[in-house]
């Protein structure tokens, strides 16, 4: 008899499966008219570091996100966020008053990743910007295939 084996579910249905969880632990803490901003999850052992895979999480997740209804700002353009040329965006403590005032921001998904012998273990949060409260997170884990040893610059 065959043994069978369990694959892995791939990176966009994992994001996919944060993003929803995130949205149904969320409840009706945060309105779909508020508006989310994404930035590049980041290396949790240097936090102004990030690669591909880093952008492209965020990138998902906030698809995701607008799918659901609600509203993500792109913002990339903008000077409010640091942005690294070749790396992604990382949001300055210092300039969270100023976005959130200025575009009417009210949550950041952000996160963090940590990279292991054959996985990433990534932590995304929805972070409200006045007071800095987590109002969810979701924690999952990548498998290295070939496509996320692509996205970590492991070739």
């Amino acid at each position: 008899q065959p043994m069978t084996t369990r694959v892995a579910p791939g990176m966009k249905q994992s994001t996919y499966g944060a993003a929803d969880m995130m949205a149904r632990n969320l409840g009706t803490r945060l309105p779909q008219r508020h508006a989310i901003v994404p930035t590049s999850f980041v290396n949790q052992d240097n936090l102004n570091e990030t690669n591909p895979l880093g952008r492209r999480v965020a990138i998902q997740m906030a698809s995701r996100f607008s799918q659901m209804g609600y509203s993500v700002r792109e913002i990339k353009l903008r000077k409010n966020l640091f942005i690294k040329d070749g790396e992604g965006e990382f949001m300055l403590s210092r300039d969270l008053e100023k976005i959130r005032n200025t575009h009417n921001i009210q949550v950041a998904l952000t996160g963090s990743y940590a990279i292991v012998q054959n996985a990433v273990h990534i932590t995304a949060q929805l972070v409200r910007l006045k007071d800095q409260v987590i109002l969810t997170s979701y924690d999952f884990t990548l498998p290295k295939d070939h496509n996320i040893r692509t996205l970590l610059n492991e070739y």
